[in-house]
């Protein structure tokens, strides 16, 4: 069963949890962030959720110490962790005991290289991780750098498995964009409305004092009346209401100094000429 969340807050989170009470769930499956509020209003609320479900798979954020404790705390459950991408599938799971996720070198070959330079706030010993592919023969994949980091652990674990271990992840964390009285938007919400669509090449997404800015990069076929469809779906699909939903039409996107692409970025401001079309609500396209 696929819940879907768009929005962090109570009514959702509610929703969310009687949706868990009635189903008699065996494993459920998603990102920290959301098991986290989910925790946090269950506490916040006083409920009991211990027992709703006895094992939790995260996956497409960085698992935090801090959300693995707390998720534990508040369902009685066991959270694991797994680690993949769109190019290769789940790459690397956790076992029972939590010490690092082990590759499935049955599936892909994972290495690290070394970094330019150390990221702020990075352990030492942290590397790109790249992976080579073994079971794709249409479009066969070596050594592609993910842009992930982490640290690659070939000591024995003590479940006696025999696979590498990857250590230390980060990379790709969901950000929210918070619009007073509105709560936290997830992003990713706003992603799936776009990334379907063939005229689009890519986008990026800013929060601005009035609300969203999204930078678009057309393939043929983006038109206004396209863009507008767009933006009046988005904007009322999720109750944008006085805030501002703008679209910038730009030549090139924005990568980070380690050349990684990021969707969600700060503003950079509006360039200057792009305006066509002014919406009193939904704003600028």
């Amino acid at each position: 069963q696929n819940i879907f969340v768009d929005l962090f807050d109570d009514s959702r989170y509610d929703a969310i949890l009687k949706t868990l009470s009635a189903s008699r769930t065996k494993v459920v499956q998603g990102y920290p962030s959301i098991a986290f509020q989910l925790a946090c209003f269950a506490e916040r609320t006083g409920r009991n959720c211990r027992g709703l479900f006895p094992a939790l798979e995260v996956e497409g954020e960085t698992l935090h110490e801090f959300q693995r404790q707390k998720i534990e705390q508040i369902f009685g459950c066991e959270v694991f962790n797994r680690y993949g991408n769109a190019e290769f599938g789940i790459v690397a799971h956790e076992c029972r005991c939590h010490d690092g996720l082990h590759v499935r070198s049955d599936l892909a070959l994972v290495e690290t290289i070394p970094l330019e330079s150390q990221p702020d706030g990075e352990a030492a010993g942290v590397q790109e991780i790249v992976i080579t592919g073994l079971t794709n023969r249409g479009m066969p994949l070596f050594r592609y750098r993910t842009g992930d980091l982490g640290v690659l652990d070939t000591d024995p674990c003590a479940c006696g498995l025999p696979f590498p271990r990857l250590r230390q992840l980060s990379g790709r964390v969901h950000e929210l964009i918070t619009l007073p009285g509105l709560g936290q938007v997830a992003t990713y919400v706003i992603l799936n409305s776009l990334e379907r669509l063939a005229w689009l090449r890519n986008f990026q997404i800013a929060q601005t004092n009035r609300g969203i800015r999204l930078y678009l990069l057309l393939a043929p076929g983006g038109t206004l009346e396209a863009l507008r469809e767009v933006q009046s779906t988005i904007w009322h699909s999720h109750r944008m209401g006085q805030y501002k939903l703008d679209f910038e039409i730009v030549s090139q996107l924005v990568v980070s100094p380690r050349g990684k692409f990021r969707y969600v970025i700060d503003e950079p401001g509006l360039s200057p000429g792009r305006r066509v079309l002014v919406e009193t609500e939904m704003g600028e396209i």
